[in-house]
């Protein structure tokens, strides 16, 4: 099992306080780079502001395996359950990437200092059994 994710950053853009990205999400790209079918588990910590003034907890970040509206979206990121996401990336045949994109919304609550936040999200393969 083994995986990567194609973009260093989740580009979520300039949202203000009391706002969220509605429809408009930033990706990233799982690619599959080990030899089973995998999906994958994925969970964060708060942004922190760089100037560590401020933080926005993580459960503001939403996900989906589709362009989606914020508030909506499948998926709510969690700092200590990983969440699974059926990615359904199959087994790389050739050398070509064999991937899937995850979509993500944010929100940004009331009252949030404006500024640049940082935070780490964590993507982990796991064993995609209904699909080897």
């Amino acid at each position: 099992e083994a995986l990567g994710i194609n973009e260093t950053e989740i580009p979520y853009g300039a949202i203000k306080g009391g706002q969220n990205s509605g429809n408009d999400n930033a990706t990233t790209t799982v690619v599959n780079f080990g030899n089973i079918p995998i999906d994958t588990d994925v969970e964060g910590t708060w942004m922190q502001k760089t100037d560590l003034s401020d933080q926005i907890n993580e459960d503001n970040q939403e996900f989906d395996l589709a362009n989606f509206t914020y508030g909506v979206g499948t998926y709510t990121l969690s700092s200590t359950t990983p969440i699974s996401v059926d990615t359904t990336i199959a087994k790389p045949t050739s050398v070509a990437d064999v991937s899937d994109q995850i979509f993500w919304g944010m929100n940004v609550p009331g009252g949030t200092t404006s500024g640049e936040y940082a935070g780490t999200n964590t993507f982990t393969a796991k064993l995609d059994s209904l699909d080897w």
